[in-house]
């Protein structure tokens, strides 16, 4: 048993500093010594490892670094300090979160004197060297994730994504819809729907690979009335933040283990949620229209994905198809020199399911030209991704390479 017993509190209110340090005084009989404070997640990293206290009080909520960032380098610098997480979030996710920095005890404030004592003196007991943990097997890929492309905006990209999902739900498939525009995403408006959670926090989480959970997951997916699940983008500009590619990796390699399909509809730009879902993809849907501009961008998407081996995932989707288009559905399969088993003719009907939050492929296929050919878009997708001779690579692999900016 120790003599003294060294804390560090970390919490950017100072009152409750000032607070806990009174508690410790008056309980535990001068056996502990508060040998530092600190009022940001960096600065209880900093002293923790510099001052070396057998026990550090954390908070969660902090500037500059939050607590449980803050808990995890320490843990990892020196096992054989004891973190304490002292906060007022009652949340599972939280609790969990904490357990894998390695935090000894979560409690939630306010605390008596006797339940903080308590919880230190309990660690000090039972205090034993630090053993990491063996490494987690890999994850299985089940799952396929089918990305939706384009450079153009206006080509109906989401409109498609929205539609294959939707088909793949309502034929018996599990299946998940992901909005990787975080910007301008619209899959929400399209389907008349809202989420608490977007992917922007979901990535927060899944940031480093074996941090997600389920109930993680649960909290940000969006139940629709055909059984898909959604993961939106956020609803304001203003909540979009950095997704890293290897944060949008590690999501679709987890969900890839919970649906047997995981479509994204990308974003029209360059961005590193587009790499990560190239790369884990097991199909690339690249939508065109029968115009020179489209498929000018088209030609161009297609150097990138061959520069990233890609181009055996690719299937073409032509949109928008008119009896009086100029350029044939051949012509064009020509200048791309891809075969072009997806064509959707332009149907009015599709803009008036869009404006009613509906999915055009719930409706009668009667009522609408363009539900046969989303129908069809279905079974070639199910068909190339089921009959394929090799999955994709697990989505959780290092990702490396980028896109450029297409130019002439």
């Amino acid at each position: 048993m120790v003599d003294k017993i060294r804390i560090l509190i970390a919490d950017d209110d100072a009152e409750m500093r000032d607070g806990l340090a009174r508690l410790l005084e008056i309980e535990d009989e001068g056996r502990m010594v508060v040998v530092g404070f600190a009022d940001n997640g960096k600065s209880a990293v900093d002293q923790a490892i510099g001052l070396h206290p057998d026990v550090v009080l954390m908070d969660i909520n902090m500037p500059v670094m939050n607590g449980i960032d803050a808990t995890s380098q320490i843990t990892s610098a020196a096992p054989d300090i004891g973190v304490i997480m002292l906060t007022v979030q009652d949340d599972p996710i939280y609790i969990a979160q904490a357990f894998r920095a390695r935090a000894v005890d979560y409690m939630t404030k306010p605390i008596s004197s006797t339940e903080l004592t308590e919880s230190i003196n309990r660690y000090i007991a039972g205090r034993q060297p630090y053993v990491p943990p063996p490494p987690a097997p890999p994850r299985p890929v089940t799952g396929h994730v089918v990305g939706v492309v384009g450079f153009k905006g206006g080509t109906g990209k989401t409109t498609l994504a929205i539609n294959l999902a939707v088909g793949l739900a309502m034929g018996g498939k599990k299946a998940a819809l992901v909005d990787a525009d975080i910007l301008f995403g619209d899959v929400g408006i399209a389907l008349n729907t809202r989420a608490p959670r977007s992917i922007v926090q979901l990535a927060r989480v899944a940031a480093e690979a074996d941090q997600m959970e389920q109930e993680a997951l649960d909290a940000a997916l969006v139940p629709h009335e055909t059984g898909l699940k959604l993961l939106l983008a956020p609803t304001n500009p203003d909540d979009a933040e950095h997704i890293s590619s290897e944060a949008m990796s590690n999501l679709l390699g987890y969900l890839r283990q919970q649906f047997e399909y995981v479509v994204v509809d990308t974003s029209c730009y360059p961005d590193e949620t587009l790499l990560a879902t190239v790369r884990a993809a097991d199909r690339l849907i690249v939508v065109t229209q029968p115009s020179m501009s489209s498929l000018k961008d088209t030609r161009l998407m297609f150097r990138q994905l061959a520069a990233m081996d890609a181009m055996q995932k690719v299937i073409v989707a032509l949109n928008q198809v008119e009896r009086s288009n100029q350029i044939t559905a051949d012509q064009i399969a020509n200048y791309l020199k891809l075969d072009i088993p997806i064509q959707v003719p332009a149907d009015p009907t599709a803009l008036n399911a869009l404006n009613s939050g509906v999915a055009l492929i719930t409706l009668d296929p009667k009522r609408a030209p363009g539900i046969k050919p989303l129908l069809e878009m279905v079974q070639v997708v199910i068909a190339q991704c089921e009959t394929a001779p090799e999955p994709a690579q697990p989505a959780v692999l290092p990702i490396t390479g980028t896109f450029r900016r297409p130019t002439l």
